[in-house]
């Protein structure tokens, strides 16, 4: 279980921040239905069937805003750090896709400066076919630790399903059945 519980953490700190510094030069893509650029609050919000790529990351979400660095916020930087990105926002039926992990939820904020993510409302990771669950899940990138918190809701636990390699036993004696992955989960990559 601690192996499992490990490989958890590690895949989550693939999200946007984790894989922006080691991917350097890569581009990030995003197509909508429709952006709007907002120059005095460097902004750019994007809406309708919004799917944002960068490298093996994949994000998608109703709407999503793009907060950047200003001239002079990114003149203040330390010399060779090219980051753009200050925050940013998805809201609505949000899933993030890595080859490791698949997490879903109903809004995802991510803080370039704090290197933190956080998805809530209702929020699932599934890597292979173990699954956390909560009303939020925290990742603080840099400290390679996440936390998953409940909702103030009467009787909501935060739940994890941890499978061993053996696929998991049909409504086994005493075992809970974990919620079902989206579609377009990946296979656990240990089966690949």
């Amino acid at each position: 279980m601690t192996r499992y519980v490990f490989l958890l953490i590690l895949g989550l700190t693939l999200l946007p921040g984790a894989t922006a510094r080691s991917e350097q030069g890569v581009a990030v893509q995003i197509e909508s239905d429709r952006m709007e650029s907002v120059g005095g609050e460097n902004a750019v919000l994007f809406s309708g069937q919004v799917v944002a790529r960068k490298g093996d990351l994949v994000i998608h979400a109703d709407d999503m805003t793009l907060h950047y660095l200003g001239s002079e916020e990114r003149a203040q930087l330390p010399a060779g750090d090219e980051r753009h990105l200050q925050k940013l926002f998805a809201v609505g039926n949000v899933k993030v896709e890595t080859p490791e992990w698949v997490g879903t939820g109903g809004r995802l904020d991510y803080f370039e400066g704090e290197r933190k993510v956080r998805l809530t409302g209702d929020a699932r990771i599934w890597q292979g076919s173990n699954l956390v669950t909560g009303e939020s899940v925290t990742i603080y990138l840099e400290e390679g630790r996440s936390i998953v918190e409940r909702s103030d809701r009467p009787g909501e636990r935060v739940r994890a399903f941890f499978y061993s390699d053996d696929p998991p036993r049909e409504n086994g004696a005493g075992a809970e059945a974990a919620p079902s992955r989206p579609d377009s989960a990946p296979e656990n990559p240990a089966n690949e």
